[in-house]
């Protein structure tokens, strides 16, 4: 019996990329990479990129309700008193949560990726900010670049 939809990380974690790359790239226009390291990113970047986030998949368990812990990244430089930084925080922070929800989750469509001509929604799954632990405080680069992150939780409803 194949694998449900519901149940294939490369789905869910290629419709997470989606949103991000549409809410944060083309909505915001900040730099996403994903699971790279800093080092590689702040190689790669032009000079002239100020700020840029990277985004980590960790853990996932795979049950009826599904989680996959991830964390973002969040980075600026030139940005002496970490002013950008909050700012870059605030915008990403915007894409974590809902607030015309009356639960405050962001929802996040899923799509069946296996087809990359055309991908076709499969369900939808929520954004989790744990309380008390999602925010970082700033730390700052050996090259004077600050950063923090979240620590965030991705939940579905998979068949399994």
């Amino acid at each position: 019996m194949p694998l449900d939809n519901t149940a294939k990380l490369s789905n869910i974690v290629n419709s997470l990329k989606k949103y991000f790359v549409d809410s944060l790239y083309t909505a915001e226009s900040i730099h996403v990479e994903f699971g790279k390291s800093y080092e590689e990113v702040y190689k790669a970047l032009p000079d002239r990129v100020d700020q840029w986030a990277i985004i980590a998949f960790d853990p996932v368990v795979v049950d009826t309700l599904s989680e996959l812990r991830f964390s973002i990244y969040m980075f600026s430089r030139r940005d002496p008193e970490a002013a950008n930084l909050y700012l870059l925080r605030d915008k990403i922070f915007n894409y974590l949560i809902d607030t015309t929800q009356t639960d405050g989750l962001a929802r996040v469509t899923l799509y069946d990726t296996s087809n990359p001509v055309s991908w076709v929604s499969i369900g939808k799954g929520v954004i989790i900010v744990p309380a008390g632990r999602a925010d970082s405080s700033n730390y700052e680069a050996e090259d004077g670049t600050k950063f923090r992150y979240f620590s965030l939780e991705f939940k579905w409803g998979a068949k399994v």
